[in-house]
C-alpha cells in the first residue's frame, strides 16, 4: 500500500525551497522527470548532511526529535519511485462472438426455421410435375 506524502511539508522540515518539487511535477516526459527527481535526491542527501551537523543531538543547541523528523523526511523522498507511463496499444483487441447450441452439428439443428436445417430424404417441390 502506498502511503501519501505531504510534499510541502517535507521540504520545510528539509528547510528546502517549496518550489523544489515542481519542476518534477510539470514535467512531461518520464526520462526527464526521473533525472530532475534524481537532482532532488542529491540537494536532500546534501541538506540532510548539514542538517545533521545543526540538530544532531551530541552537539550544543542540537535535539534528537528534530534529528529523528529530518531524517524520516529525507527517508520519504529518497524512496520516492517514479512509474513509467503504461504503453498504449496500438491496435484494437478482436471479439469474437460464438453461438452455442446444444446441438453438436449445426447442420442437423432441430429448428425447421433455421438456415442450417436438412431434411433425411428427396426434397419434394411443391409445382406440378409435367408428364
Amino acid at each position: 500500500m502506498q502511503n501519501k506524502i505531504n510534499i510541502i511539508e517535507v521540504l520545510r522540515n528539509l528547510e528546502l525551497p517549496l518550489d523544489s518539487f515542481a519542476p518534477i511535477q510539470q514535467c512531461g516526459n518520464f526520462e526527464i522527470a526521473s533525472q530532475k527527481l534524481d537532482a532532488l535526491k542529491l540537494q536532500v542527501k546534501s541538506r540532510k548532511r548539514s542538517l545533521a551537523k545543526k540538530y544532531h543531538p551530541d552537539i550544543k543547541g542540537g535535539s534528537a526529535e528534530k534529528m529523528k523528523l529530518v531524517n524520516q523526511m529525507a527517508d520519504l523522498i529518497e524512496g520516492i519511485k517514479l512509474q513509467p507511463p503504461r504503453p498504449v496499444p496500438r491496435f484494437r483487441t478482436i471479439v469474437r462472438v460464438y453461438r452455442y447450441t446444444s446441438n453438436p452439428n449445426p447442420h442437423y439443428a432441430s429448428n425447421p426455421d433455421s438456415h442450417y436445417y436438412r431434411t433425411s430424404g428427396a426434397t419434394t417441390s411443391t409445382s406440378a410435375s409435367h408428364n
